[in-house]
């Protein structure tokens, strides 16, 4: 099969020397190409980097993503979204918890998701249901992560529980916006003891 040969013959039948002299000069433009002198941090590094999108591969299953527009808002997390053959997905925006029925500030929570995404177009990329079968989503309206709002808006947790179905950039994205509303005192964090919707007795401590 041609370009399957790693040295041509030559009309006697012999290797022919200039292909494997070309051939020996790539293989060794490879390896300079690997820098193999790097200091063992950098490979270190690589490994490292390598590891952590095994991992995070791993937490999470194959996604699927949904476009449409939102149809209802149940409270500050969970969404109704009908797709383009009118079929209703309940969706939970992934790695947020706003407050719960009952908790300070669960009806702001509503009324602010409301804003940015009832009777909207929204796409969801969604990796995996909860056991009623609400698909875990983070939800986007072609311009922001609404996820993301809701946090930087103080209406809404970091839901660090499940940080591991994170990339780190996001992780580390969430966490600082979570950080800045709690230093700014906005929406929740005006309460000193603001108390997470899992952790939050009124909710038998589940979300």
């Amino acid at each position: 099969m041609p370009g399957s040969r790693v040295a041509r013959r030559g009309r006697a039948g012999a290797p022919d020397r200039s292909a494997v002299v070309v051939g020996r000069a790539t293989f060794q433009n490879a390896i300079s190409c690997l820098n193999l002198s790097a200091p063992l941090l950098v490979v270190q590094r690589l490994l490292l980097a390598v590891g952590l999108a095994a991992a995070f591969g791993a937490a999470r299953g194959a996604d699927w993503v949904l476009e449409g527009g939102v149809v209802a808002v149940l409270d500050g997390d969970t969404l109704t979204l009908a797709d383009s053959a009118n079929a209703k997905h309940r969706i939970r925006i992934g790695w947020i918890a706003a407050p719960r029925p009952g908790q300070p500030f669960a009806s702001a929570a509503k009324v602010h998701l409301s804003a940015f995404a009832y009777g909207k177009i929204v796409r969801a990329r969604c990796w995996k249901r909860d056991g009623d079968g609400t698909e875990v989503c983070t939800v986007t309206d072609g311009v922001r992560d609404i996820g993301l709002e809701m946090i930087r808006d103080g209406l809404a947790w970091h839901d660090t529980r499940f940080a591991s179905e994170q990339t780190p950039r996001d992780r580390e994205r969430y966490a600082r916006e979570q950080e800045s509303a709690k230093a700014a005192k906005r929406g929740l964090w005006v309460e000193a003891n603001a108390v997470a919707p899992w952790e939050w007795k009124g909710a038998g401590g589940k979300k």
